[in-house]
């Protein structure tokens, strides 16, 4: 089986270094297979006003707290602290052998899921009452735990009863709730997010939820963690391709920027070179500024924005932002080499001038970097092309990909249809990036996923001959952000 495998190519999300010998290449392989096995969430979107009962209730009490929520720890890292280790550090050397147990790091990070699943059971079968508390606490491999990680199993144990499982136990207001709004009664507001992300304070649904004021995007964290995702972007491609990418496009999409507070939009500006300056108090943007070459260490990279139907209804504000940032950065009088969104404004600008536009003209029209719907439509078309089997080959794709998403939005202009420039954009990327901010869903979840991101890879694929890389950046876990190729 090793022989087999050593002659393959593999071609996995972590290339084979040059003078990697081949145990270590396997170790490395093998970490990233349990990775995605620990990514793994079974429960998807529930029944409309059920709560989950019985292993679906227990299934969503381990994945609401696999990871901290607010001051209450992870319940996986406290019991990772049964062992002395760092559940982080045991994910990335799963392959390895702990020196003090003599079983691979994959191995305990499986024990730690029986336990956790173990404990969650305990609570389950006595209705979770401090009683149920009492006996998880008492299993012998508790009680004979360090009094700190007791003290914080306890905590998360406390959290799971007092506060989780009533709050799940409320999903049937979804179905009160929304009669009293079709009755013009008040329903009680509450916060728009992820509960699977570190956010049970979220819960219960069923209340009249707000996302953000999109006018505050990107917050200060999520400016930070788009950062992030923007460097370890251009890292990776540079790993692979031993360059900096020229053109990268990202696909907008409006609920994951209201569930991570604007991360894409903070990686875009980011990419571009300029940074947000936030009022005092309000925290609203209210104005970009370039960030120095010589404090971005980097050429200012060009980004095409592909963004959503919803987005472009719920963030209008966020659209022009993103086109000010993109003619700030095209209008700084510095070397192309280091500035690739002059350079490339430059020369698009003076092949529509040959084509009988005036300057300013040709200039605007080469600057636009938002492409979405017309107004009023949504969807990337793609989908239902697919579904109804009705295309031959990647041009097709290409074809409705291009109409569905050639309308540009930027200052005046409000959906105007250019197909031609959406076509210039796609056919020189270098790059495709949609990002994930959670697990309940993923791009096997809904054919949204493919026909946005995999229409902008197929459509790329079409016009230059060859598909750009497919990345998608993983911020569900906010202390851990991870770039995945597709």
């Amino acid at each position: 089986m090793l022989e087999q495998v050593k002659k393959a190519d593999l071609d996995s999300d972590i290339p084979r270094e040059e003078g990697q010998s081949f145990g270590d290449y396997v170790q490395a392989l093998h970490s990233y297979i349990d990775d995605l096995k620990n990514m793994e969430v079974h429960n998807g979107l529930h029944i409309f006003g059920e709560a989950p009962q019985g292993q679906e209730l227990r299934d969503y009490l381990w994945l609401l707290t696999r990871l901290e929520n607010g001051k209450v720890p992870s319940l996986q890292q406290t019991l990772a602290g049964l062992y002395g280790l760092d559940y982080y550090e045991m994910l990335e050397r799963s392959g390895e052998v702990c020196p003090d147990d003599g079983r691979t790091y994959g191995m305990l990070t499986d024990e730690i899921f029986a336990r956790s699943e173990q404990l969650i059971a305990i609570l389950f079968e006595k209705d979770f009452t401090p009683e149920a508390q009492a006996d998880a606490l008492a299993l012998p491999w508790v009680t004979s735990a360090p009094a700190e990680c007791r003290a914080s199993l306890q905590q998360v144990l406390t959290f799971i009863c007092a506060k989780v499982v009533p709050a799940l136990a409320l999903t049937t207001q979804e179905q009160t709730n929304f009669l009293r709004g079709l009755d013009g009664r008040y329903v009680e507001p509450g916060p728009s997010g992820s509960p699977g992300a570190g956010g049970v304070d979220l819960l219960p649904t069923g209340r009249n939820f707000y996302g953000v004021d999109p006018r505050t995007l990107p917050t200060p964290a999520a400016w930070e963690l788009g950062k992030t995702l923007a460097d370890q972007a251009v890292e990776r491609f540079i790993a692979e391709e031993g360059r900096y990418p020229e053109n990268i496009g990202m696909v907008l999409w409006s609920g994951s920027n209201m569930r991570s507070h604007g991360q894409c939009i903070a990686e875009i500006l980011y990419l571009l070179g300029v940074q947000p300056v936030w009022q005092p108090g309000s925290r609203r943007v209210i104005r970009l500024e370039p960030i120095s070459l010589t404090e971005l260490r980097r050429p200012r990279i060009d980004v095409m924005a592909r963004i959503s139907g919803l987005f472009r209804d719920t963030m209008p504000s966020v659209v022009q932002l993103i086109d000010q940032a993109v003619l700030m950065v095209g209008a700084l009088e510095e070397d192309e080499a280091l500035n690739y969104v002059r350079k490339h404004i430059t020369q698009g600008a003076q092949e529509l001038e040959a084509q009988g536009e005036t300057p300013e003209d040709a200039w605007r029209a080469a600057a636009y970097r938002v492409f979405g719907d017309a107004p009023g439509a949504y969807g990337a078309g793609v989908a239902a092309l697919l579904e109804n089997k009705n295309w031959e080959d990647v041009d097709d794709l290409r074809a409705v990909y291009v109409r569905w998403g050639g309308h540009v939005y930027g200052g005046k202009t409000r959906g105007v249809y250019r197909p031609e420039l959406f076509e210039k954009r796609l056919s020189v990327l270098d790059i495709a990036i949609k990002n994930e901010d959670n697990h309940d869903t993923n791009m096997l979840s809904s054919d949204d996923y493919n026909a946005y991101h995999g229409g902008m890879i197929a459509a790329t694929r079409s016009l230059r001959g060859v598909a750009p890389k497919g990345y998608a950046g993983d911020s569900t876990d906010r202390g851990h952000v991870a770039t995945h190729s597709v």
